[in-house]
């Protein structure tokens, strides 16, 4: 049936509740969209743990402080100090045949799926699922409520992962999806800082 505006903003506001690793306080809606739905990038614990790890190869990332945030265009307006021990953070984000290999293995269903419908960026739609979708985030009219978009289908009824399973990430997690990943891989999600530090290469400062 039609999403409605105000299932748009619950299912907004849930996922942003979810997001333990992220300062929602500070980040724009759209922005926290955007961190959802490009792939799952998992950092795993310090310490030693016997089972092999699933997933993408890791990069041990070594201990430092570094300056955290940005300016205003950034999203995260302010910075602050921050000390790191050493961890280690997957070399990339978790591929489609990744994430189908944990599918297969859970018999898992993916938050997106169970709703029926997810967050596409308009660009990336077809004429016809672009027509058919009409409901939007008010502040962020690029992301569009597509019903039948999941990992599988990344745009919408239309769409496939042909060609796109061992070089391209899994799309539309949530955080419950990204958890359950980390757990069955042995890892977990990495914090702001870390993600944020990790991004930043040998940069100590501001990008």
């Amino acid at each position: 049936e039609p999403v409605k505006a105000q299932q748009i903003n619950l299912r907004a506001h849930y996922l942003c509740d979810g997001l333990k690793s992220c300062s929602s306080a500070k980040m724009q809606l759209s922005e926290l969209l955007v961190w959802l739905s490009f792939s799952l990038l998992l950092a795993a614990w310090a310490e030693p743990v016997k089972a092999k790890r699933k997933g993408p190869a890791q990069r041990k990332i070594p201990g430092r402080s570094f300056t955290m945030g940005g300016d205003e265009l950034s999203g995260a307006p302010g910075t602050k100090q921050v000390s790191l021990e050493a961890y280690s953070i997957d070399e990339t984000p978790v591929t489609n045949a990744q994430f189908r290999e944990f599918v297969k293995e859970t018999k898992y269903r993916t938050d997106a799926e169970k709703y029926g419908w997810s967050f596409v960026l308009n660009s990336s739609l077809s004429k016809e699922v672009l027509a058919e979708s009409e409901q939007h985030i008010q502040d962020a009219p690029q992301w569009v409520a597509v019903l039948n978009a999941w990992w599988r289908h990344p745009e919408g009824r239309d769409s496939s992962l042909k060609d796109r399973w061992k070089d391209y990430p899994a799309v539309h997690m949530s955080w419950n999806d990204a958890t359950a990943f980390c757990k069955w891989a042995g890892k977990r999600l990495p914090t702001e800082a870390e993600w944020e530090n990790a991004a930043r290469g040998k940069k100590k400062e501001s990008l």
